[in-house]
């Protein structure tokens, strides 16, 4: 990812696990840890565990898009509930 701003990255993808999360995503897979994303808790799980998780949040709904929803209410629905 690529921005002439600093910290770009980290407020997308801050806001990224907010719509995830009120669209009731429970899994992102970010294919490796680095020390950018472990500021934000990734971790990691076997192979075999993350493939029986996939398939159980597939069969589950989940919506992406939020039609309308304000998305200033989304992030700061996600941010309080990290604050609490």
């Amino acid at each position: 990812m690529f921005s002439t701003m600093d910290d770009a990255s980290k407020i997308a993808l801050i806001h990224l696990c907010a719509r995830l999360s009120k669209g009731a995503y429970t899994v992102l897979d970010t294919q490796f840890t680095n020390e950018h994303l472990e500021q934000f808790a990734i971790y990691e799980i076997p192979q075999e565990e993350y493939e029986t998780l996939i398939q159980s949040e597939m069969k589950k709904r989940a919506d992406f898009l939020l039609k309308d929803l304000d998305e200033d209410k989304i992030m700061k629905e996600y941010l309080d509930k990290r604050t609490d």
